[in-house]
């Protein structure tokens, strides 16, 4: 498939497509540069995750919509269509996966101490919230 046959599909011209798909290869590239020098895992969900990885030999979703929204600039509603899955789940799966990487528990980033702490709040938020939600389903 040629540039013009995107750009048609996309209603845009073909030069805009190989840009933005020279500017896709080159995030990638850097994002998987970077993926190649981290430093060992240390959180049992990252232990988690290999794991997963090798037994099921691909990316858990969330991280995969992660990495499509924030690589490939991909919109949650393209991602959504394109999985199947609810907008409204894509979007709060990739602000999760943001705010492990922006603690530090998935280390992509560098955040500020200002950002950690956002994260953190709002990790704490949606674990009350799951512990709350979970206790209802008992009681129901």
């Amino acid at each position: 498939m040629s540039y013009q046959d995107i750009a048609v599909m996309l209603d845009t011209d073909a030069e805009r497509v190989r840009c933005i798909y020279k500017n896709a290869v080159k995030r990638l590239l850097k994002a998987l540069e970077v993926m190649d020098t981290r430093r060992a895992y240390t959180d049992d969900v990252e232990a988690r995750l290999r794991i997963s990885e090798k037994a099921s030999g691909k990316m858990p979703k969330s991280h995969r919509w992660f990495l499509l929204n924030k690589v490939f600039a991909m919109l949650p509603r393209e991602i959504a269509e394109m999985d199947g899955a609810d907008i409204k789940h894509v979007c709060s799966k990739i602000k999760y996966v943001a705010d492990r990487v922006i603690t530090g528990r998935i280390t992509f980033l560098n955040p500020t101490p200002e950002e950690v702490k956002q994260a953190q709040q709002r990790i704490d938020k949606k674990t009350k919230a799951d512990v709350e939600r979970k206790k209802r389903n008992r009681a129901a």
